[in-house]
């Protein structure tokens, strides 16, 4: 029902607008602006190591060769488990090459199943390495998922600029109604004078 009250009116108009505003923000999308998980790559895979002294007894690749481009800040989430986790134990390290050194690892292990995440320190090209140091070969399966920055940390997305900007336009503009629709009425009433 639509009141002939002005200063109604101009309630009714803000509280359509800030309604508005409100269901707006609470659609806005992440930092990506591409709904909650797009911006988050996953890549998993099975592997087959052979026996120690083998040409195929280990497995090294640069992240960006399996699809997962890493940027400093961003949080790698991984887990592998070898032969479903019944073992043998094999040895499993992210590293990059360079520097002053052949060889900086971040995270080593030896074990027959691990998980964890590793938050990306720089740009360097880094790199996963599985090597099997048994007489048996083995079957590695393996799960990553990549999180951008701001993911990763909770930052605030910058798309939401936009959908603040457009809210509070319309909040002043709202306010701007109220007002000139309030003023109205008493610039009638001198003039009836």
């Amino acid at each position: 029902m639509i009141s002939d009250d002005p200063g109604r009116r101009g309630l009714n108009v803000l509280l359509v607008w800030a309604v508005v505003s409100v269901l707006a923000l609470a659609a806005a999308p992440n930092a990506s602006g591409h709904g909650p998980e797009a911006d988050t790559i996953s890549k998993s895979g099975l592997l087959e190591l052979g026996p120690a002294g083998s040409y195929n007894e280990s497995f090294h690749a640069l992240f960006s060769s399996m699809g997962l481009p890493m940027h400093s800040g961003e949080t790698l989430r991984f887990s592998w488990r070898v032969n479903d986790g019944n073992g043998p134990p094999v040895f499993f390290d992210i590293h990059a090459h360079g520097g002053d050194s052949q060889w900086e690892s971040f995270y080593s292990r030896t074990a027959v199943e691990d998980s964890g995440e590793w938050e990306v320190p720089g740009s360097d090209q880094y790199m996963v390495f599985w090597q099997n140091p048994n007489d048996v070969g083995v079957d590695l399966s393996y799960e990553f998922e990549l999180f951008p920055e701001s993911t990763a940390q909770g930052t605030a997305p910058l798309d939401y600029f936009p959908l603040v900007l457009l809210a509070v336009a319309g909040g002043i503009f709202g306010l701007l109604m109220l007002q000139g629709i309030r003023k109205r009425p008493e610039a009638s009433e001198e003039s009836e004078e």
